[in-house]
């Protein structure tokens, strides 16, 4: 089939077109592409960025630094929020210790078990991120009339004492005094025991702000809250075992399981 000179001349231009766009590539909008690969694309609009910040140096300069000043307003307003909410949670902390401490503070320790009366102690002012030994101390004084953790000879006499004082007050007095009395004890115990507790959380707490050496001290602060609550702890338990043996069974009871080494203080060895 032959092709008239119109169509023969449309068909080369067309071929042409065809040719110059393959030579060629162009935007749709018509305009010629700069680059034939990503990788030249992405070189050509760094130099085109260093190019322009070369040439409008002071603008950018400018731009930085208010940037920079909204950056910085908006890390510290995130951090003045972080840090109202971190003294709202330790105000919370420090008052429910501090009622706590004021419920233990204001009840009777062995030391007053001697002279069968009741002495309220003020509970002691305390920084709390500074002064947990002395809340701890207190309240250990409160439980063993000793402001550190007891030895085992010591745990050992002071349980034994007590023991042999609650007989020489059932003998003299009866059953309802003596047991009237270690319920006073077991609320008292129980009320150091929270407390204790709570400052063992948050002696633990702080250790979580602390590197090399002084992580290590903290571990060991923790280590002896830790110790020091189980102490509180265990002469609750102690407490309780009492009133339980006595009130479901009887007094001959409890003097039989102290013959036979079954009461829980001498289950820990002492």
């Amino acid at each position: 089939m032959s092709l008239s000179l119109n169509e023969n001349k449309e068909f080369s231009e067309l071929w042409f077109h065809f040719y110059l766009q393959l030579l060629f590539p162009s935007m749709p909008g018509g305009k010629p592409c700069k680059y034939f690969t990503e990788e030249e694309e992405r070189q050509g609009r760094l130099q085109a960025k260093k190019v322009y910040r070369e040439r409008n140096i002071d603008e950018e300069r400018r731009k930085s630094r208010i940037r920079t000043k909204h950056a910085t307003i908006k890390a510290e307003r995130a951090a003045r929020k972080v840090a109202k909410k971190a003294a709202r949670k330790d105000e919370k902390r420090r008052k429910m210790i501090t009622q706590m401490a004021q419920i233990a503070c204001s009840s009777v320790g062995p030391s007053n078990e001697q002279s069968g009366s009741i002495k309220i102690i003020e509970p002691p002012e305390f920084n709390f991120k500074s002064n947990l030994d002395q809340i701890m101390g207190d309240l250990l004084y409160q439980m063993f009339n000793k402001t550190t953790i007891l030895s085992a000879e010591e745990t050992k006499t002071f349980y034994q004492q007590r023991y042999l004082k609650w007989i020489a007050d059932y003998m003299e007095k009866g059953l309802g005094i003596v047991r009237t009395e270690v319920r006073k004890y077991l609320q008292a115990g129980e009320a150091c025991g929270v407390t204790a507790d709570l400052v063992k959380k948050e002696a633990f707490h702080c250790t979580y702000f602390k590197d090399g050496k002084n992580l290590a001290k903290a571990h060991r602060d923790y280590e002896g809250m830790k110790a020091a609550a189980s102490c509180i702890h265990l002469i609750s338990n102690a407490n309780e075992e009492f009133i339980l043996t006595v009130e479901g069974l009887s007094m001959q009871e409890y003097q039989q399981a102290y013959d036979h080494n079954e009461l829980v203080w001498q289950f820990c060895g002492f």
